[in-house]
């Protein structure tokens, strides 16, 4: 009996032994891992070529908070937003977690393919990425962008933002979670439309190949079939440097022979950017109606009335997209609609564009004054104070101050 009993205790013994140290682990197993815990990659993982870890601003600009990456590419929407605050971030054909251990400092594993490390010096190409709002009164971004062979536009834009598209990947319904809007019966449209160089694109985000030192400006904005607006003032000096569609056309000025000091200080200005040809004609209704390449007028409104194709051009101010209209006694400044919110009695100087539907490489910009004092304010700002119109759609100087148009 004391034998049977002494290897009863032996057998105990031995399984109590067994399970205790089944409970320790192999060393395969986490330890106290919690069931939700997304798998924290080993550093060698970390520091593998094609992974680099973004933090800070550029982490909000590479992968907001709240929204999921699709695996899938341009047929399909890039980006779907989950409104989820754990997310997992995946970039299309590769997938990276974010863990429970670095939730609090929220970084974040993004592919190089997605934020490009700036080079050393500025030895490669590169075109200016900007993403605004409410015709360019809000920014949320602006960044130089490496651009590599055959990207176009949409290139650009995905692997600098995060987007959702629609028709097989030719419009974007989104950028970083702002999302058009169709407006249904009677509400307002909004839509996110892009310049290049300042000349409204005639062509899909797939279809427009960037040339190094274009401007690709992205706007958020409401907008009607009847109130367009083909040209846009805020990159200067473009479209006059590098034109649109890998060209730039020569540029002219047109001006009377009063005026022609103040054209002269303009074509200065304009070759000091670089703008390599840059000419100074007679005001001409034949020049106006068949530009072959940007075109600038300088002048008075009450010299301008007296040629047929300015009042015609006046005339149509609710589609013309410069956003004034010029009166017997002043200007009148529009909201994006075509109305009328706010008139200036006073002097007052015009910086204004415009063009014969999207895609016209041949622009005409307006710097009128309803008198002299703001026709010299005018042309001031864009020969000494150019950044001051940067971004904007159009714009008018009254008193020193400039307001940025269309009006909101």
């Amino acid at each position: 009996m004391k034998r049977y009993s002494f290897l009863l205790c032996c057998t105990l013994l031995i399984l109590l032994t067994l399970s205790a140290c089944a409970g320790k682990g192999t060393g395969d197993e986490p330890v106290n891992a919690a069931p939700d815990t997304v798998r924290v990659e080993s550093q060698s993982e970390k520091n593998t070529p094609d992974k680099v870890a973004v933090t800070g601003e550029e982490e909000k600009q590479a992968a907001p908070d709240g929204n999921e990456v699709n695996k899938d590419n341009k047929d399909k929407d890039v980006v779907k937003t989950t409104g989820s605050q754990e997310t997992k971030n995946e970039i299309p054909g590769k997938k990276t977690d974010l863990s429970e251990a670095n939730k609090d400092t929220n970084k974040i594993q993004v592919s190089k393919e997605q934020v490009q490390p700036e080079p050393a010096g500025d030895k490669l190409d590169k075109v200016t990425l900007w993403v605004t709002r409410d015709f360019g009164n809000n920014s949320i971004l602006n960044k130089k962008v490496v651009l590599k062979k055959d990207w176009s536009v949409f290139d650009v834009l995905e692997r600098t933002t995060r987007i959702t598209t629609s028709h097989g990947g030719s419009f974007i319904e989104s950028i970083n979670g702002i999302e058009s809007k169709s407006g249904g019966f009677g509400g307002e449209q909004k839509a996110w439309l892009y310049y290049v160089n300042g000349i409204f694109a005639d062509v899909g985000v797939l279809d427009y190949y960037p040339q190094p030192g274009d401007v690709i400006w992205w706007d958020y904005h409401g907008w009607q079939r009847m109130s367009m607006f083909p040209a846009v003032i805020g990159c200067y000096p473009e479209p006059f440097l590098h034109g649109y569609r890998e060209k730039a056309k020569p540029t002219v000025i047109l001006s009377s022979e009063d005026d022609r000091a103040l054209a002269g200080n303009l074509q200065k200005a304009l070759k000091a950017k670089g703008v390599a040809s840059v000419s100074i004609k007679n005001l001409d209704n034949q020049l106006l109606q068949d530009r072959q390449g940007p075109t600038i007028v300088i002048g008075e409104w009450s010299q301008l009335s007296q040629i047929e194709w300015f009042n015609g051009l006046n005339k149509a101010y609710r589609k013309n997209g410069t956003s004034v209209h010029f009166t017997g006694d002043g200007v009148e400044l529009l909201d994006y609609r075509g109305q009328v919110v706010h008139k200036i009695d006073k002097s007052a100087g015009v910086i204004a564009a415009t063009g014969e539907g999207s895609g016209d490489d041949s622009p005409l910009w307006l710097v009128v004054g309803t008198g002299r004092e703001g026709l010299q304010q005018a042309v001031e700002v864009l020969v000494n104070s150019p950044g001051k119109i940067s971004g904007m759609y159009n714009a008018a100087i009254a008193g020193g101050e400039i307001i940025r148009l269309p009006l909101q």
